[in-house]
């Protein structure tokens, strides 16, 4: 009941933005379905608890999941369920997953198979989504996680003032971080763990520094100030280095269109390179005893857990893998380890999914990069075509690097909004190359129209 309610609560806010803002066109859901995504929470299947390598474990969708799935409803068309390229990767991957569910005896970790499924599936809606865009405002769209990365800003300054995570179903469950050398608070915003929370934040930094390039307005300023203090509050040091390195990448990308432009592109590099020794020289003892000191080797220990994944797991079953969401039961079961989810998303589909899955994986995450390029450099009169490209490329980077190095397989909101993303703003490539080979042949053949 509680399933039902939550989303007919997502589909009639979202059908209300097509009935009743100006426009009034079905893509204008989209614009809604952002700041919703505020409000993700886990939502039980069943009242079943499963005891699971120490932990009780329920069968659950995250609502974030049913967001998607009321604008994907929304949104449907005869476009929808169009063949293309990307379903040779669907279909063997549901495959899989049936057969894992319905003919094997391999699954011994429920909930977290129903959990793993269900990304997959919520990958897949994404996907339809993309395919179901007629009309589409990158503008508006990407406005939208202005929205989103604000009201997760103030949160993650809340919990680390309260101590509590302040979460929807889980209002005053501790923020300590006590897997380090150190206990020590971390904030999680409403991705719901810190991990999570430091990817979310090198996600939503991309979007939004696009944002203050595009417009340059105070709404995105202070939306990537938020956003960066809460990156920080996360302590999550591969969201940092995304997003260092993300936005190295587009400060010296990025080209002013005119000399004193230019010249205060030179002038902010110097002053934020000073800044950043001064920062080192004054914080860096401090800022090395919480990132890393109190910390410990977590970076060694992920390395460690690589080859163990390849030892028991890849070696063993390296054609259909050991079952989606099957990794810590598996290794407990037959050779009495307790370790954390794999950290990398990558090295997970190999393990939980097996080879052909896993070069599927690569085939259709670096397909998706190629496809949008490859549009984008048709043609050259394409509004924004550069800056458009530059984002594609880094926002591609930036979960590229996070997902590898934590356990992003999991991260329910984090996969719904790359995915989004991405296949939005191929949907908006599309649709600005369809209207202007119309001009194109409105102009070469005027007599025709």
């Amino acid at each position: 009941m509680n399933i039902l309610i939550t989303f007919s609560f997502f589909f009639c806010t979202m059908l209300g933005a097509t009935l009743f803002f100006k426009g009034k066109y079905r893509e204008q859901a989209i614009y809604v379905s952002v700041p919703l995504l505020f409000l993700a929470f886990n939502l039980s299947l069943s009242s079943g608890v499963y005891r699971i390598v120490g932990e009780n474990l329920k069968n659950y969708i995250n609502t974030a999941t049913l967001v998607i799935i009321a604008l994907c409803l929304i949104l449907f068309n005869r476009n929808s369920l169009k063949i293309s390229w990307e379903y040779i990767y669907f279909i063997p991957l549901f495959a899989q997953c049936i057969y894992f569910y319905c003919f094997t005896s391999d699954i011994y970790n429920l909930p977290n198979f129903i959990r793993q499924t269900l990304n997959y599936f919520s990958i897949y809606l994404c996907f339809v989504i993309g395919k179901s865009i007629k009309k589409v405002s990158l503008e508006a769209f990407f406005n939208s996680f202005n929205v989103l990365a604000i009201f997760n800003g103030v949160l993650g300054i809340a919990q680390m003032i309260t101590k509590k995570t302040l979460l929807i179903g889980n209002f005053n469950s501790s923020i300590l971080y006590t897997e380090g050398v150190v206990n020590g608070n971390r904030a999680v915003g409403i991705a719901g763990s810190n991990n999570s929370a430091g990817n979310l934040a090198a996600l939503l930094f991309v979007i939004i520094i696009f944002n203050l390039v595009w417009h340059k307005s105070w709404y995105s300023f202070i939306a990537l100030v938020l956003n960066v203090v809460f990156a920080i509050l996360t302590q999550t040091r591969i969201g940092l280095l995304a997003i260092a390195i993300t936005f190295l990448i587009i400060f010296i990308d990025y080209k002013p269109k005119t000399r004193n432009g230019s010249l205060i592109k030179q002038i902010l590099f110097s002053m934020l390179a000073i800044l950043g020794v001064i920062v080192l020289i004054v914080l860096g003892d401090k800022i090395i005893n919480i990132l890393f000191t109190s910390r410990g080797n977590t970076a060694g220990e992920r390395f460690i857990q690589y080859g163990i994944a390849w030892r028991t797991a890849i070696e063993n079953h390296p054609l259909m893998g050991i079952g989606p969401g099957q990794w810590r039961s598996f290794l407990y079961g037959f050779y009495q380890l307790a370790d954390i989810p794999i950290h990398s998303q990558y090295l997970n589909f190999f393990v939980e999914n097996g080879v052909f899955i896993f070069i599927l994986n690569i085939i259709f995450n670096f397909g998706i990069l190629l496809s949008c390029i490859k549009k984008l450099n048709r043609f050259i009169n394409l509004p924004g075509r550069r800056n458009l490209r530059l984002f594609v490329y880094t926002f591609f980077m930036a979960n590229l690097i996070v997902s590898n190095f934590n356990p992003n397989q999991i991260y329910t909101l984090n996969n719904i909004i790359y995915y989004l993303v991405i296949f939005v703003t191929e949907a908006y490539i599309n649709n600005t190359n369809l209207r202007l080979l119309e001009e194109e042949n409105m102009n070469e053949h005027p007599t025709n129209y």
